[in-house]
């Protein structure tokens, strides 16, 4: 028996036909493109790769297939339905959310996907993004965290460690991403395997022990990404007892500090909370004491980042006694 979703039935002919009006060429394609390189597991039917359950869009579209067909195993069913749960949306959503306009209350504003409106919401809203990351693009989950991030500074609530690092704006220390590399090579095979093997060695022929430019990690982990896609085991991500790797963002933004927690002096990298920690007087005897008072606060407080601009143009040899300084704490 053939059965239809949304990109089996005919440009989502069956909604129209359902729905009506309410629903907008724009949203039955957005949907679509929602299931574009999804893993097995976004699906209520992954064998089939039937029902998409990976966002509110798709799931609430995919309950409207599936009451549309009784005969449908039940493991279906419940998968749909457990979805609809994780997401806290109702049945036949797609009815309400037909005008599909951008809203500021959606993590994801242009898509209005996962929406964050109290502090309650937002702990939902962390579940339901954490299930859907895997079957997401790099790059829309990134900016979706971020957002989850903002949030949860508006209605002032914890989010998990692990959402904090899927914000994606630490460094990179390499040798921990090439150990994540070199365990995919070892779960995968042929091209993927070579693919992973390759990265890694490229990543250990780089100067240095870690990567700081944004944009440079975003492309790793994107094609990381890419390639636990084609391996399908975006489901076995953060599983130590299993495969032992993480998720591509986790493994990429791979650290807790951020580059500008960091300050170069005499060709290495300090972190600036240790230079903070140095007692003023023992910097105002290498920069002098006019060049401190500069920078200080009536209280005597140091600005951090007045301080690591003054510390960054001094001359090597003096960048090079604070570390001896820093050294000798």
């Amino acid at each position: 028996m053939k059965f239809h979703d949304i990109v089996t039935d005919n440009s989502g002919k069956y909604l129209y036909q359902k729905l009506g009006h309410s629903i907008k060429p724009e949203l039955v394609d957005s949907i679509k493109k929602q299931t574009t390189n999804l893993s097995a597991q976004g699906y209520a039917w992954p064998a089939k790769r039937l029902f998409a359950i990976s966002t509110k869009e798709a799931a609430a579209a995919s309950d409207v297939y599936v009451q549309a067909q009784p005969e449908l195993p039940a493991f279906v069913k419940d998968r749909v339905k457990e979805a609809l749960d994780i997401f806290d949306v109702e049945p036949m959503l797609v009815e309400k959310i037909a005008a599909y306009e951008p809203d500021e209350d959606y993590l994801i504003p242009e898509r209005r996907l996962i929406r964050v409106t109290s502090a309650d919401e937002v702990k939902t809203a962390e579940l339901a993004l954490h299930n859907a990351a895997p079957g997401m693009e790099v790059v829309t989950r990134t900016y979706a965290f971020r957002r989850l991030h903002e949030k949860a500074l508006q209605y002032q609530v914890k989010l998990g460690e692990d959402s904090s690092r899927m914000v994606a704006t630490t460094r990179c220390f390499v040798p921990a991403l090439v150990l994540q590399l070199n365990k995919r090579a070892q779960q995968t095979s042929g091209e993927i395997k070579l693919a992973f093997r390759q990265l890694a060695k490229g990543l250990t022929e780089q100067p240095g022990d870690y990567i700081d430019n944004p944009d440079h990690q975003d492309k790793i982990a994107q094609l990381i990404h890419e390639l636990d896609l084609k391996a399908d085991v975006t489901r076995r991500y953060g599983r130590p007892r299993d495969l032992g790797f993480s998720d591509p963002v986790v493994s990429v933004f791979n650290t807790t500090k951020t580059a500008s927690d960091f300050i170069s002096l005499a060709g290495q990298q300090v972190p600036i909370d240790n230079i903070m920690g140095l007692d003023p007087e023992r910097i105002g005897d290498v920069i002098g004491d006019e060049f401190l008072e500069d920078i200080q606060d009536a209280d005597g407080s140091i600005d951090p980042a007045e301080l690591a601009q003054m510390l960054s143009i001094l001359p090597e040899d003096m960048q090079s006694e604070i570390v001896s300084r820093l050294e000798l704490v």
